[in-house]
């Protein structure tokens, strides 16, 4: 995968994280008091600490994006791609029922176009992170896909041009918002910033505020596999 392709899926990256985070203010996520060994939940799901750390490889740590110079830490950023992932899975769900094994197929094949998984487990390795955090990156791609095939009534290839255009932030948060998730982040890993649309930390982790739109030059979400 060469750097011109990394930049390329720059931003469609961007506009995952944007919507889906964007949403989470909207619907009131908030920073309670968690169970010790409880990382996240949302909308039912959870993720401990233990399965949190499968994300990260051992001794990872902050690094610098390269386009907005912001550094950017692992556990942080899996932590919110999770819960990124748990909102698009459940909103599609809620808009057609659970995707069948051919919507799977179809919307992934569209989220890597020429790339292959292999591509992304190499590229995210050398930022610190494991071979599931790749998957985890694929599979919440694909469930936005299915969710806006579904919602625009459209076939993958188009639902990758509309995400890529930016066209389809307002339906998406009108549609993410009305299954009013339950969203709650221990204390450990910071607090929502309703004004930032991000988790706040500890000053010393340097994380970046996670939402931005296309075009606003943040680039901490690193590429999505879109093709």
């Amino acid at each position: 995968m060469g750097a011109h392709d990394i930049l390329d899926g720059v931003r469609f990256r961007r506009t995952l994280t944007a919507v889906s985070l964007a949403a989470l203010a909207m619907t009131g996520l908030s920073a309670c008091q968690t169970k010790i060994g409880l990382a996240a939940s949302a909308s039912g799901h959870r993720l401990s600490d233990s399965d949190l750390a499968k994300y990260i490889k051992a001794g990872a740590a902050p690094y610098t994006d390269q386009s907005s110079g912001a550094k950017v830490t692992p556990k942080l950023y899996a932590l919110e791609n999770w819960i990124d992932d748990q909102l698009f899975t459940d909103t599609a769900i809620k808009h057609g029922g659970a995707p069948s094994t051919q919507d799977l197929t179809a919307a992934k094949a569209a989220v890597l176009g020429s790339r292959s998984s292999d591509d992304y487990t190499t590229f995210y390795g050398g930022l610190g992170y494991t071979p599931s955090f790749s998957d985890l990156i694929i599979n919440q791609s694909s469930m936005l896909v299915i969710l806006v095939e579904r919602i625009g009534d459209v076939s993958a290839t188009d639902a990758i041009k509309i995400l890529q255009s930016g066209q389809a932030g307002p339906t998406l948060l009108k549609a993410v918002s009305a299954t009013k998730p339950q969203v709650t982040v221990s204390p450990r890993y910071g607090a929502w910033d309703p004004k930032g649309l991000s988790l706040s930390a500890d000053p010393s982790a340097g994380t970046p505020g996670f939402v931005t739109f296309p075009g606003s030059g943040q680039s901490s979400e690193l590429p999505s596999p879109a093709g």
